[in-house]
């Protein structure tokens, strides 16, 4: 804990002996009258750095912070736009600093630098709920759709329901042959 020694003259003589009470010291002999002030190191804020001078101090608020030294404040870089997030990321301020996660859907590029699309679709396990379904990778997200000859199940049941093409005479075959259905497809026979 810092101190100073503060003297100045005085005329109450104390004794012949130094005193000492509640950190003052009287000395009779030299006339004085000397005091141990706690004295303050500084005044900066908890966050700044303080710079001995000669004789004095400097007080200055650190990346992240602005203010005069005595009093520092967060400065919000996502408000200010000066946070440099890529592209298909959002910025989180938070004491002092800022981050950018990637949007859901987007991951980190190999070198950290950049949010690139995941494609989900090409993910082990990801599967579209029900049968004969497709998946189909968009910006930040997928779509689950059926794979062809097939279209979403009436009965509101998860995956794809065969299209009967012979039934619904969406064929290719001549006139005069015969369309077999099969599971997402047809034939065609003469």
């Amino acid at each position: 804990v810092p101190w100073s020694l503060v003297a100045w003259p005085t005329r109450a003589v104390i004794g012949t002996n130094p005193i000492a009470a509640n950190g003052v010291q009287y000395r009779a002999d030299a006339r004085l009258y000397l005091a141990f002030v706690h004295v303050s190191a500084h005044n900066c804020h908890g966050k700044a750095v303080c710079k001995n001078t000669n004789g004095s101090f400097t007080c200055t608020c650190p990346l992240g912070y602005h203010g005069d030294g005595t009093s520092c404040a967060d400065v919000n870089e996502c408000s200010t736009a000066t946070h440099g997030c890529p592209t298909n990321a959002f910025c989180e301020n938070f004491d002092g600093s800022y981050r950018c996660p990637c949007n859901h859907g987007y991951g980190r590029s190999a070198r950290g630098t950049e949010c690139k699309d995941i494609d989900e679709c090409a993910r082990p396990g990801l599967t579209c709920p029900g049968p004969s379904t497709s998946c189909t990778n968009t910006a930040g997200s997928f779509l689950c759709g059926c794979q062809r000859g097939f279209e979403a199940a009436s009965s509101g049941a998860p995956g794809c329901a065969n299209v009967d093409e012979c039934a619904r005479g969406s064929h290719t075959c001549a006139k005069r042959a015969l369309c077999a259905d099969s599971a997402g497809s047809y034939s065609c026979a003469c």
